[in-house]
């Protein structure tokens, strides 16, 4: 996490007088060019760093520098804290727990009141699942020590024993995922962690792969070609639909019905996002889609014709 990173170089040179660049990879857990990067981020912030060549060489704080109210006001601290508050409510992490201790620290010696917090963020699930926060821990440990992980992995068509380089955690969408380098594709890959059971870590290490963390997509690119989908939903179910898509794909129809336009794979979990809605929503197009509905909707109906005879 670049800011908790940020941070901790920051203190680290204001308490210690001079460090080099490959003792902090080390104690981070990241590479040289991750480091280099944060220190130019933390210089273009505005602090004087300095950094020399030789035996004695490494990274240092201008001397007599310090941290002064001008670099951080109470609302950046608070920003800050609310974010890695955010992180820490699906992770026990210690370090964590102690960073925000310290900034809550700062954050109340600027004012003479405590500040309310404006924005929670909470990303635990709402039934509190264990095994999330637990899986979340446990890839976490594995990333930072350098082992593969295997585990099980269901997907729509398949379950599947997977063994990956695990790269970063990502929360997209009210969802974690794992972005790793998976050694079955042999291909980097995306995988949500409500859906990786029996984790495991082997014992075999791995050097980190160098990837832009902005680089990490959610495309559709790995679920086939993409079809223009339109379907009408009755009135009642807007607040639903809201939920899902954009307001610029939603048009409202005379007869007082929703006309929802977007693109998707035609897969099992567009199958699955339409049977949901059971007769409250009909496809228009394309054709195909509505054929793949209706042969599911024929072999539900046999299911239960058969259990009723």
């Amino acid at each position: 996490m670049k800011i908790e990173r940020m941070l901790y170089i920051v203190n680290y040179l204001l308490e210690n007088r001079r460090v080099k660049a490959k003792d902090l990879a080390q104690q981070l857990e990241v590479s040289l060019r991750t480091i280099y990067r944060d220190v130019e981020a933390i210089e273009k912030a505005g602090i004087p760093i300095i950094t020399s060549q030789g035996m004695d060489g490494g990274i240092s704080i201008m001397d007599g520098y310090k941290l002064n109210s001008s670099l951080l006001d109470v609302e950046d601290i608070t920003n800050i804290i609310t974010a890695l508050k955010g992180l820490n409510s699906v992770s026990d992490d210690g370090k964590l727990n102690l960073l925000i201790d310290r900034l809550d620290t700062i954050k109340n010696s600027k004012v003479n009141s405590m500040v309310s917090d404006e924005i929670i963020i909470d990303l635990s699930p709402w039934d509190n699942r264990i095994n999330i926060s637990q899986n979340i821990d446990f890839i976490k440990a594995s990333i930072k020590t350098g082992y593969t992980i295997e585990f099980e992995y269901a997907s729509y068509s398949s379950r599947i024993m997977r063994e990956v380089e695990p790269l970063c955690l990502v929360f997209k969408s009210r969802s974690w995922y794992l972005y790793a380098y998976c050694l079955v594709r042999n291909d980097f890959r995306l995988f949500k962690i409500s859906r990786m059971k029996e984790l495991r870590q082997t014992q075999k290490t791995f050097v980190k792969r160098e990837f832009e963390h902005g680089w990490v997509e959610f495309d559709e690119k790995h679920r086939g070609e993409s079809y223009k989908i339109i379907f009408v939903a009755q009135q009642s179910l807007e607040f639903v639909l809201w939920d899902i898509f954009d307001e610029s794909k939603i048009k409202k129809l005379d007869d007082d019905k929703l006309e929802i336009t977007f693109e998707s794979p035609i897969d099992e979990q567009l199958y699955s996002f339409f049977l949901g809605f059971i007769d409250s929503v009909e496809v228009k197009e394309p054709v195909e889609l509505k054929e793949g509905l209706l042969d599911r909707a024929n072999r539900i109906a046999r299911i239960y014709n058969t259990e009723m005879q």
